[in-house]
């Protein structure tokens, strides 16, 4: 069979234990199905990497890594959520350091480039010090730079995917326009999971709006907006059965005594 068709065979392995994570319901078996899938998928990597296999290395990591920040979410350990946000970085690393020169999809290293940096960002989330720290973002914004240098339309079409970027590496007001330029990719494509993670953002960036609101109407009016995008979200993450206890998932499907505390009347919010 050989290293590659050992890999194609963990690979394929990892996926049936992914797709069982979206049909699981009970929290455990979320949990213990990605563990498995990503433990599975990382055994997939190492041996594309030994073969110098670029397109399969990249195409597994683009398919699982969005796997490591949900299942991060069931992690309490601040240790070990920062452990497991380091091992699926370097893995995109070592995807980008073969990919490059060695695949004809270019679309395949710009999924690899976004991954990577959103997985960037999302570890700066975790700790906002750490040794090196600038020397990191400016690595992550580099593979945004890369990618939207290769192929803008399909970088913003791999955004929307777990971790959710950008919070940390890419300046507010920027990352409002490569919002707003994705929810139109998303929405151009009928990504339904990519619509709903969008949603979700929109919902907490202007959940945070309304809290920096000038009065109480501007405040309403933006919680209103973001309650909008908070239901929306919800009833797209039910339809993939995709609940976890962390955020941006967790405030979507209980956005209502959020909001009604900036109401005059907190019937107005009552589903």
């Amino acid at each position: 069979m050989g290293e590659s068709g050992v890999a194609r065979n963990f690979r394929c392995r990892a996926m049936d234990a992914y797709l069982a994570f979206w049909l699981a319901k009970d929290p455990s078996s979320k949990r213990r199905l990605l563990h498995q899938s990503w433990t599975i998928a990382k055994n997939a990597m190492r041996r594309f990497r030994k073969e110098n296999d670029a397109a399969n290395l990249a195409e597994t990591f683009s398919m699982f890594a969005p796997a490591v920040p949900v299942l991060l979410n069931f992690e309490r350990t601040a240790s070990k959520r920062i452990a497991m946000f380091e091992e699926a970085i370097r893995y995109g690393r070592s995807a980008i350091g073969l990919t490059p020169h060695n695949v004809k999809d270019k679309r395949s290293i710009v999924k690899v480039y976004v991954r990577t940096a959103t997985l960037i960002d999302a570890l700066r989330s975790e700790h906002d010090r750490a040794q090196g720290q600038e020397s990191l973002n400016e690595e992550g914004r580099e593979y945004w730079r890369r990618a939207i240098g290769v192929d803008r339309e399909a970088a913003l079409a791999e955004l929307p995917r777990p971790p959710g970027g950008f919070l940390k590496i890419i300046d507010n007001n920027e990352f409002v326009g490569i919002w707003k330029d994705a929810v139109k990719v998303a929405t151009r494509n009928r990504d339904a999971f990519g619509i709903g993670w969008l949603h979700a953002q929109g919902a907490a960036m202007w959940y945070w709006e309304a809290s920096l609101g000038k009065d109480n109407y501007h405040r309403v009016m933006l919680s209103r907006k973001s309650l909008w995008f908070a239901e929306n979200a919800a009833q797209i993450f039910d339809r993939f059965n995709f609940t976890t206890p962390g955020e941006p998932l967790m405030w979507p499907h209980s956005p209502y005594a959020e909001t009604s505390a900036r109401e005059d009347s907190p019937r107005k919010c009552t589903a």
